[in-house]
């Protein structure tokens, strides 16, 4: 017997065949702008942690730790 598909299903089903693309195309623009541990990407991260903030205390895991 058919059943036809629940609404909900089919809505949520396109909202990620719409957002999937842009979220995988936003990660390797990423990538290759930032670049990765231990390569440079396109923009220099000196520019990145002037732009953001350096290495603060507070964000340090070393602070974090007590004994």
């Amino acid at each position: 017997m058919y059943s036809a598909p629940d609404p909900r299903e089919t809505e949520m089903r396109i909202t990620a065949l719409q957002i999937l693309p842009l979220l995988f195309t936003g990660v390797l623009i990423a990538g290759a702008l930032l670049g990765r541990t231990g390569n440079e990407g396109l923009i220099p991260s000196e520019q990145v942690s002037s732009a953001v903030g350096g290495d603060l205390n507070i964000s340090s895991p070393e602070t974090y730790r007590t004994g």
